[in-house]
C-alpha cells in the first residue's frame, strides 16, 4: 500500500513537470533584484490563485520588527514591498504542519556585459534551465508550490496544514521571512528547497553583516 501511494505521487509530480518548468521560467523572467521584486511577487500570487491556493500579502514593517533580535536594520525602504503566502488547509487531523519557504529576490547580475545573454531571459540547454535566479532559488519555489498540487492531483489529502511562503530580502537581511514569523505563521517544520543537490541539510553556517564607520 505504501509503495503504491509513493508511485502514485511520483507519477503525479512527473505529470506536472511541464507546468513546474513554465512557472520557473515565468519567475526567472522577472528581474527581482533588491527593491524590484513586485513582478515576481505578482507572478507568484497569480500562480497560487490558479492552483486554488488563496494568497495574501505580508508586509515588512521595520518599526514592528525592530525589537526582534533577528531583525537586520537596512538603509532602504520597505514601502510597497511584501511577501506572498498561502495556506493549504488540512483535510484531517493527526499530522505535523509544515512551512515551505523560498525567496524570490536574486543577486544583481551586474556586470551584465559579462553575460552571453540577457540574464533574465530564461533558456534551456542540455537539460538545464539558465537565467539569474533559476537555481537560487526560483526552481525551488516552483517545486515546493507544485509539490502541494501533486499531492492533490494524486488524490491524497493532508493531516495538517501546509503554508507556502514566497519571501523577499533573503539575499540581504532575512527580514522577509522574519515578517512572516511575526505575523504568526508557524509550523512544526520548515522546508527550504535551496539548491544543495540531492541531499537534505539540517544545519548551515550563518552570515554576519556589519558596517564599520571611520
Amino acid at each position: 500500500q505504501r509503495l503504491f501511494r509513493e508511485h502514485r505521487l511520483i507519477d503525479s509530480v512527473e505529470s506536472l513537470l511541464p507546468e513546474m518548468m513554465r512557472f520557473t521560467r515565468d519567475l526567472v523572467a522577472q528581474p527581482s533584484t533588491l527593491g524590484n521584486e513586485a513582478g515576481a511577487l505578482e507572478v507568484m500570487a497569480a500562480e497560487l490563485e490558479t492552483l486554488g491556493f488563496a494568497s495574501r500579502r505580508v508586509a515588512i514593517d521595520p518599526e514592528r520588527l525592530s525589537s526582534h533580535p533577528g531583525f537586520a536594520p537596512v538603509p532602504w525602504s520597505y514601502a510597497g514591498r511584501y511577501n506572498v503566502i498561502a495556506q493549504r488547509a488540512a483535510d484531517q487531523v493527526g499530522g505535523k504542519s509544515a512551512i515551505f519557504n523560498g525567496h524570490l529576490d536574486v543577486v544583481s547580475p551586474e556586470p551584465t556585459d559579462r553575460w552571453e545573454r540577457n540574464p533574465f531571459e530564461p533558456y534551456e540547454k542540455e537539460g538545464w534551465l539558465y537565467g539569474r535566479g533559476a537555481g537560487d532559488m526560483k526552481a525551488g519555489i516552483a517545486a515546493m508550490t507544485y509539490a502541494l498540487k501533486a499531492v492533490e492531483k494524486a488524490g491524497f489529502g493532508l493531516k495538517a496544514p501546509v503554508f507556502i511562503e514566497a519571501v523577499i530580502e533573503e539575499e540581504c537581511s532575512g527580514n522577509g521571512a522574519l515578517a512572516c514569523r511575526q505575523a504568526g505563521i508557524d509550523a512544526d517544520a520548515v522546508l527550504i528547497p535551496e539548491p544543495f543537490g540531492p541531499t537534505i541539510l539540517t544545519t548551515q553556517i550563518g552570515v554576519a553583516w556589519f558596517k564599520v564607520t571611520l
